[in-house]
Formats: C-alpha cells, structure tokens, sequence
C-alpha cells in the first residue's frame, strides 16, 4: 500500500508577505519582552537560565505582539497617494494602536489582571530607556507596514475589475445580454 504524498503549501506573495509581517513582529516582541525580564532581574540570561514563567513572559510578548499586528492588519499598510501626512499620521497612528495592544494583550497573559494595566506602562517604560531597542521597533513596524502593502495590494486586485473585460460587460449589458434580479 503506497503511502498519499502531501502536498506542498503553496502561499501567495500577499499570504507570504503577512506571514513575515507577523513573524517578524512576533520576534521582536520577544526581543521586547525578553528585556523587560532582563530589566526586572539582572541575573536572568546571563547569570542563570530563564525560569519557566520567564520564558512564559517572553513568549506572551511575542503572542501579543503578532496578534495585535493581525487584528489592526486592515488598518496597516493603507497606500495613500493623495497626501503623504495623512500617510505618516496614519502610520504613526497604527504603530502606537499596534504597540498599546500588543502590550495589553501580552501583559494580560502574561499576568492577569495586572499585566493589562502595567503591560502598556512596562513597554513605554522599556522604549523610553532604550533608544536603540525604541528604534529598531520602529523600523519593525515600518517593515511590516511595507509588507502588509504588498498583501492589501494583491487582496485588492482580488475584486478590481479588469480593463479588458470592462469594455465587454458594458457591451453585453447593453445588449441586454446579462440578466437583471
């Protein structure tokens, strides 16, 4: 009996984009979480291994982070041709909502309850102390907004209408060729 062969998961250049988009923040939500833990205590990482509810902190930033980019991803990576300081405030806007809920949201499992209301103060705290971890960041958040174009782009062409069939539906409903409900 020949075992099925699976077959490979095929991702659109859109799909690929927002997975990477979301690995991405997830690392650096991590990275975040990762020096809060080391903020807390000195001795964590360098002079021993991280204890388990450690690592469970860490990995509630990196699960924070990505799911707070994919739940405001509508909201992220919007081309705007008409006017480029809507678009940076609209950028600036998204990257603070972004972070705020990445930080609730790991804050809260991280520790229930308190970890809502100090997990947002924890991260402004990190970023305001560190410069460079504040600006690598941002520049995550760039990058996942440039690659969230790409995805919003080919959604989009999803449903535009092509230019050589435009021609032809107009014909046809003329014609009185497409049925009316």
């Amino acid at each position: 009996m020949r075992a099925k062969k699976k077959r490979p998961i095929f991702l659109s250049e859109g799909e690929r984009s927002l997975f990477m988009a979301l690995l991405a923040t997830a690392l650096f939500g991590a990275g975040v979480a990762l020096a809060i833990v080391m903020r807390f205590d000195d001795a964590a990482l360098m002079g021993r291994q991280l204890s388990p509810y450690e690592l469970w902190i860490v990995l509630s930033g990196a699960i924070g982070a990505a799911s707070a980019l994919y739940l405001l991803r509508s909201r992220i990576g919007q081309p705007h041709q008409d006017n480029p300081v809507r678009a940076a405030l609209r950028f600036l806007t998204t990257t603070v909502l972004t972070s705020a809920l990445g930080a609730v949201i790991g804050g809260t499992m991280a520790l229930p309850l308190y970890g809502t209301m100090f997990g947002p103060f924890t991260l402004i705290v990190i970023l305001a102390g560190s410069p460079f971890l504040l600006l690598l960041w941002c520049a995550n958040q760039f990058a996942a907004h440039k690659l969230l174009r790409t995805w919003h782009s080919e959604r989009d062409s999803i449903f535009a209408q092509s230019a050589p069939i435009a021609p032809l539906m107009r014909r046809a409903d003329r014609a009185g060729l497409i049925p009316r409900p």
